[in-house]
């Protein structure tokens, strides 16, 4: 019995192989209004696509923001834009998840901090212009008489 489970200790953690991020580490700064490479290591196995949340629910309220979806897991590395509009605090985390759904979490980052001076997020550029008509206003008058 006993070496049943020792070989089941040693082939336990090649069984379980999944996305593995390597970036960014443990303890890590992070600018805010920065682009950031985030880069992981994956298998077979893994999922063909996920999504990158930034996370941070050691601090109140907890906080969740969608930074790149549809990431192709084969890819290993995607370059995020870490908004102007994070606190400067410690305990984010980056959560590869499965869609939009932040309930199914493939891998999560070691805690990192966010920090840097104030700054403003760049306005993004449409990807071209709308053909919708500028909204109407319909004012109807009824004059009922006798």
């Amino acid at each position: 019995m006993r070496f049943f489970a020792a070989v089941l200790a040693l082939v336990a953690p090649l069984a379980v192989s999944a996305i593995g991020f390597t970036s960014p580490s443990a303890n890590s700064t992070v600018t805010k209004g920065t682009k950031f490479e985030l880069s992981w290591n994956a298998v077979d196995t893994d999922p063909e696509n996920f999504s990158v949340y930034l996370v941070n629910f050691v601090h109140w309220p907890p906080s969740y923001t969608l930074m790149a979806q549809d990431i192709e897991t084969s890819a290993g590395a995607v370059s995020v834009q870490i908004p102007c509009s994070t606190a400067n605090t410690d305990g984010y985390q980056f959560n590869a998840i499965n869609g939009t759904n932040v309930y199914v979490i493939y891998a999560q980052t070691p805690k990192f901090s966010i920090g840097g001076p104030d700054c403003a997020d760049p306005t993004p550029i449409p990807a071209e212009p709308s053909t919708c008509a500028p909204p109407a206003t319909v004012t109807v008058t009824a004059t009922i008489t006798p």
